[in-house]
């Protein structure tokens, strides 16, 4: 993945002025580049793991505040603000299916009112996918691993509430892909 060009097609989905949480922000190559991009916008990253930004520039270190160790929950809980736009990279595919509603929950839970979600990852069925799970199975250790097609990520946030944006990647970043998400709308369409 061209990290730059991938994270181009994202920030166009990241409103003007605004703060975003980035969660799970690991080694920050996307954010980093977002922020290079977006010198408008500020960032929170919060993450389970003590080594995190690994790829995070100089010049932009002023524009984000790093949470190590901290759950979305405890950040609530220590006075953390929601915020205006939340980004998820590469991240789901990391959450053991049966645990993935909660994670989706609490990422809702970091949105301020008419707040976006941004969720990108990875859609199972390409070979480059395939590699990728070896990767984190076999490298990093991580066992849990279990990509999400986009078609199930985006009926997920819809039993959530949540309505999905047209795929935010272009199709030459498969088998990546993104969506930012929104508050279902309550108001019904006009005639």
């Amino acid at each position: 993945m061209d990290v730059r060009r991938c994270a181009q097609q994202l920030q166009a989905a990241i409103p003007v002025d605004c703060h975003l949480i980035d969660v799970g922000g690991g080694d920050g190559a996307v954010l980093d580049a977002i922020l290079r991009m977006r010198p408008d916008v500020t960032a929170t990253m919060l993450d389970l793991k003590d080594a995190v930004g690994k790829f995070l520039t100089p010049e932009i270190a002023s524009r984000i505040e790093i949470h190590t160790r901290t759950s979305i929950d405890a950040y609530l809980t220590q006075g953390g603000a929601p915020a205006a736009c939340i980004l998820v990279s590469d991240v789901v595919h990391h959450v053991p299916s049966e645990a993935r509603m909660a994670f989706l929950r609490d990422c809702i839970r970091l949105m301020q009112p008419g707040g976006t979600l941004i969720i990108k990852d990875v859609a199972p069925g390409h070979l480059v996918s395939v590699a990728s799970v070896y990767a984190d199975r076999y490298i990093t250790g991580d066992r849990h691993v279990q990509l999400i097609a986009p078609v199930d990520l985006v009926r997920l946030m819809r039993g959530l509430g949540l309505n999905a944006s047209e795929a935010l990647l272009a199709p030459m970043e498969r088998p990546n892909y993104a969506f930012a998400f929104r508050v279902a709308d309550a108001t019904p369409p006009r005639a």
